[in-house]
C-alpha cells in the first residue's frame, strides 16, 4: 500500500508539474503571439513610412527635373535678352552718332557788342 500511495503521490506531483508546464506554455505562446502582432504592426508602419518616403522622393525628383528645365529655359531667355540688349545698345549708339552727324550745327547767338550798349545808353538819355 505504501507503493500505491507513493505512486499516487508521484502521479499527483507529475500532474501538478504537467499543469504548471501547460500553463507556462500557454503564457509563453500568448507572449509570442503578442510579440508577433507587435512585430507585424511595426513592419506595417515601417512599410507605410517607406512607401511615403518613396512617393515623396518621386515627387521631389519630378519637381527637381521641372525646376532644372525651368532654369534652363530661363537661362536661354536671359541669354537672348542680353544679346538683344547688347544689339539695342549698339543700334542706339549708331543712331546717336548718325543724328549727331546729320544734325545742323546749332546757331551761335549773336554777341552784343559795344554799339548795342551805346544804343541802350542813348535810349535812356532820350527819355
Amino acid at each position: 500500500m505504501l507503493d500505491i500511495d507513493q505512486e499516487r503521490q508521484a502521479r499527483i506531483n507529475a500532474d501538478k508539474q504537467l499543469e504548471a508546464l501547460r500553463s507556462q506554455l500557454a503564457h509563453t505562446e500568448s507572449r509570442h503571439r503578442e510579440s508577433m502582432l507587435a512585430q507585424a504592426d511595426a513592419v506595417t508602419r515601417l512599410q507605410v513610412k517607406a512607401d511615403t518616403a518613396e512617393d515623396s522622393q518621386r515627387e521631389l525628383t519630378a519637381s527637381n527635373l521641372s525646376l532644372v528645365a525651368d532654369l534652363q529655359a530661363t537661362r536661354e531667355r536671359l541669354a537672348v535678352a542680353q544679346q538683344e540688349a547688347t544689339q539695342f545698345k549698339a543700334e542706339a549708339q549708331t543712331l546717336r552718332a548718325l543724328l549727331e552727324r546729320l544734325s545742323p550745327p546749332e546757331p551761335v547767338p549773336p554777341q552784343e557788342g559795344p554799339a548795342s550798349k551805346t544804343v541802350k545808353v542813348g535810349a535812356r538819355k532820350t527819355r
